[in-house]
């Protein structure tokens, strides 16, 4: 942080000015040097947990999308698996206290019929 000091009313900040550019340009050196690009591709990649390219080929079945961007590769399938948490925290909420831990169909279908945004699901896994 810059400090100002007061000397028979002048403001001195030369010094401290210099102090703290000479020490954000050692920040700066200190950091390896690479795209931004490749950065953020691979911040975003290391935050998903189903595969990019699966997801891809999936999107590459629809006959209007002959193209896509790895952009929107990534918002797909971040999308898909925030879709897939939220579908078996509600399916989970149906086991309740019993003794079971595991997650059956009919807990996704009372999920299903439970939440009015999943009513879209309605008749899916039949």
């Amino acid at each position: 942080m810059m400090d100002i000091e007061e000397t028979n009313g002048d403001i001195d900040t030369s010094t401290n000015i210099d102090v703290e550019i000479i020490e954000n340009k050692e920040k700066h050196e200190n950091e390896e040097p690479s795209s931004s690009k490749d950065v953020s591709h691979n911040q975003k990649h290391r935050y998903l947990r189903l595969p990019l390219a699966r997801v891809k080929s999936m999107m590459k079945m629809d006959p209007g999308c002959a193209m896509t961007s790895q952009d929107s590769v990534f918002l797909i399938t971040k999308a898909t698996e925030m879709f897939i948490e939220f579908l078996a925290k509600e399916a989970n909420k149906q086991l309740g206290s019993g003794k079971r831990k595991t997650i059956m169909k009919r807990d996704v279908d009372v999920a299903i019929d439970n939440n009015s945004c999943l009513c879209f699901l309605d008749g899916a896994l039949s």
